[in-house]
């Protein structure tokens, strides 16, 4: 028997969108949506997850009607990288600062790809870092430290 779904992975992403979006309307239940006036707490996680579901289910439609690619094998090297990369960033900001966490998060996550271009990295790192830095600290104001307390006060 032939299946319904023709492309297995925008189904897949669509169920994944259905499933995360639901989630984050039920954990938001109970907060005050309000109105668009004055809005709640609730109101733009709302609005999110409510998108969410709507795209996973405009996804899950097209994957009946559309013939697309299958589901690839997961990576989980890059995954296991990837994830290692975003805990040592977590780990290091308060201690190392928004710079040097950005730099390490950007030269690890560069190891998930088989063939690393160090050049490329390295200007990709203090790009990224310089721009994270002018962004949060600059324009929006947000008292982060360029580095953080393992080198003083």
């Amino acid at each position: 028997m032939r299946s319904l779904v023709r492309a297995p992975r925008d189904f897949g992403a669509g169920a994944l969108m259905i499933g995360i979006g639901a989630a984050f309307l039920w954990m938001g239940a109970d907060l005050k949506i309000g109105s668009s006036r004055s809005m709640g707490p609730g109101y733009v996680p709302v609005i999110l997850a409510t998108g969410l579901v709507i795209v996973g289910c405009a996804l899950v439609a097209l994957s009946l009607i559309r013939t697309g690619p299958p589901v690839e094998k997961l990576a989980l090297r890059e995954l296991a990288t990837i994830t290692l990369a975003l805990a040592t960033f977590a780990l290091m900001y308060r201690g190392a600062g928004l710079i040097l966490s950005i730099i390490s998060l950007v030269v690890m996550s560069a190891f998930a790809e088989d063939a690393v271009r160090p050049i490329r990295v390295a200007a990709t790192a203090a790009v990224l870092a310089l721009f994270s830095w002018l962004v949060f600290t600059v324009l929006l104001g947000i008292p982060m430290r360029p580095f953080g307390t393992w080198f003083g006060e």
